[in-house]
């Protein structure tokens, strides 16, 4: 048995020597390491400064000095999918869409990247920026088809219904595109919703067609979304096709996918009472439903509505203005409360 104290424990020069060697050879990759990781977050911020001049002031020599603080990031690291997002955004200054995309894809970038900048600028009532970025995202991603149908509802938003439907009906019948948070039934219920509200002219009859489409499909992201397009149908069958029986039972078939839709269940205590005429009924209903949900606005509008057909103008009053202490904007609220000569014509 070796000794502790055994010379082999003691390494010779020429181990010395290499085991130092290689120590150093680390300590330089280490280093070049770092430099260039260093180099490259130098190179990036600079091209992001310079990406938030160009947003005020889009200069050549502005884009300029980005496009290359970006470009040197690359050298150093051909696949910093920041600075390839960088490089798009510039060409999307200069009004470069396909560049800008070639970017994206060349970076690695997906739709789901993109998207929530969509979302974003939806968020903020720009729908026309909205759709510019759903529309990137499925040119980069033409398979995404939660892309195609976000991009079907910016469409929709900006007034270019018949686009939006095709959008919708590529999201559901390429066979190349695959859905990943939205589902068939939210697809079907948002062109029936195209039709019922958007198109030009409102086309009742391939709305409820294809409300019917997105119930038998029984396909939904969420029990939220079923319940909103059964709400939508009801109140189709109700205002369009004047068919109050149909409305009452969408709504109950509403209220049993989501018993908290509020809109669903002041919209049925309004439709029950049109159709029994029982006041008392109404009136406790809305006043239990407002019980347990304050802050709904259509409650108070739908309770002021019964209490204005009953001649009751003074409990209507004070029942609109609950409605307007919920949303102080409401024009609508704000006018029956003139006819009811709370307000005079100026008031605001």
């Amino acid at each position: 048995m070796k000794s502790l104290n055994s010379s082999d424990n003691h390494p010779s020069p020429i181990r010395r020597i290499l085991f130092l060697s290689a120590a150093i050879l680390v300590l330089v990759l280490v280093c070049y390491s770092n430099r260039v990781e260093l180099a490259g977050s130098l190179w990036r911020n600079a091209g992001y400064v310079g990406l938030n001049k160009a947003l005020t002031d889009p200069t050549d020599s502005i884009i300029k000095k980005s496009t290359e603080s970006f470009e040197s990031v690359l050298a150093l690291d051909k696949k910093n999918m920041s600075a390839f997002h960088g490089l798009a955004l510039l060409y999307i200054l200069q009004g470069n869409e396909t560049a800008a995309v070639e970017s994206w894809i060349d970076g690695g970038i997906t739709a789901d990247y993109l998207i929530p900048f969509g979302k974003n600028a939806r968020l903020a009532r720009d729908n026309d920026a909205a759709f510019l970025w759903f529309d990137r995202a499925v040119r980069v991603a033409p398979a995404n088809g939660d892309a195609w149908y976000l991009r079907g509802q910016a469409l929709g938003q900006i007034g270019r219904w018949e686009e939006a439907i095709s959008s919708y009906h590529h999201a559901l019948e390429d066979p190349t595109v695959s859905l990943n948070e939205a589902a068939a039934g939210d697809i079907l219920c948002a062109i029936g919703w195209t039709y019922h509200w958007l198109s030009q002219p409102e086309d009742p009859q391939k709305a409820l067609e294809y409300y019917m489409l997105a119930g038998d499909a029984a396909d939904f992201s969420s029990a939220d979304l079923e319940a909103d397009c059964l709400y939508k149908q009801a109140e189709l069958y109700l205002w369009q096709l004047n068919k109050p029986e149909k409305a009452i039972q969408s709504y109950e078939a509403a209220l049993q996918k989501q018993p908290d839709h509020v809109l669903a269940a002041s919209a049925l205590l309004s439709a029950v009472y049109q159709r029994d005429g029982d006041f008392q009924a109404a009136e406790q209903g809305f006043l239990e439903l407002l019980g347990r949900f304050p802050d709904d606005k259509w409650g108070y509008i739908q309770l002021g509505n019964l209490y204005s057909s009953a001649g009751d103008n003074e409990k209507a009053a004070k029942t609109y203005q609950q409605a307007l202490l919920v949303d102080p904007d409401d024009v609508q609220v704000r006018q029956r409360l003139q006819n009811l000569g709370v307000f005079k014509n100026d008031a605001k």
